[in-house]
């Protein structure tokens, strides 16, 4: 767990710092960002995506992980452009399957509503490429009928809504909610459609107007971590 921790501490206050030194000599104006979050897949009832959406057999939880980043412009604060990558392996409760490969790549734009407040709300949407094997998988639709899939890369339409509390100027707490309509060749109403809900860390990178003040702040976190591990190792 000490591992863990350190690992993220590292990636979301040391890492980006470095980083942000090149990305600033780039583009003084561009606010870029990292995230890492744990996801909720929630495969729901067959034409019903609003049923029993906190039913936890609908639900898988902490199999899968979200990385992603971005940029915004302050020029046009209200708009950011993203980016997602998914990777896991998932509970498909819908079409009964276990242990299922899941990999998403997707970007998007995100509408800002209070991008300069500490609770930050926002509505993405987006599109990408999806891989789940459904190859030679049959899904009962009623006693008499059923849908039978032959592919495993499919195209991907991605939108949601979502929230960023911003603990420190740079370091925030991200929850999002997202409804993935998967393409199909031909018709398949939301047989392969999903939820996917989200929790992690977001880093925004500093700018040189305020990057030594981060810099102080990051300082701070990390005295106030050393201190907390030292007791520790008293005790």
């Amino acid at each position: 767990m000490k591992k863990i921790i350190i690992f993220l501490i590292t990636f979301f206050i040391i890492l980006p710092n470095i980083l942000a030194k090149n990305l600033n000599s780039n583009s003084k104006k561009n606010k870029w960002f990292a995230k890492i979050s744990n996801n909720n897949i929630n495969y729901f009832p067959i034409k019903q995506p609003f049923k029993n959406i906190f039913y936890i057999n609908n639900n898988d939880l902490f199999n899968s992980l979200n990385i992603g980043g971005g940029y915004n412009n302050n020029s046009k604060k209200y708009l950011s452009m993203y980016f997602d990558l998914d990777l896991g392996f998932i509970k498909n409760f819908r079409w009964n399957l276990k242990n299922q490969k899941l990999c998403q790549l997707n970007s998007g734009i995100e509408l800002h509503l209070l991008p300069d407040y500490k609770i930050d709300p926002f509505i993405k949407i987006g599109a990408g490429y999806n891989y789940v094997d459904y190859r030679n998988k049959n899904l009962d639709i009623s006693k008499t009928q059923y849908f039978m899939s032959n592919r495993k890369n499919f195209g991907i339409l991605d939108s949601g809504l979502g929230v960023t509390y911003w603990i420190l100027p740079n370091l925030g707490i991200t929850l999002q909610s997202c409804y993935n309509h998967v393409f199909y060749p031909t018709s398949s109403y939301t047989f392969l459609d999903f939820w996917k809900h989200n929790i992690g860390l977001i880093h925004r990178f500093s700018n040189e107007s305020n990057e030594q003040h981060d810099k102080q702040i990051n300082k701070k976190i990390i005295n106030h971590i050393k201190d907390f591990f030292s007791n520790l190792n008293y005790y």
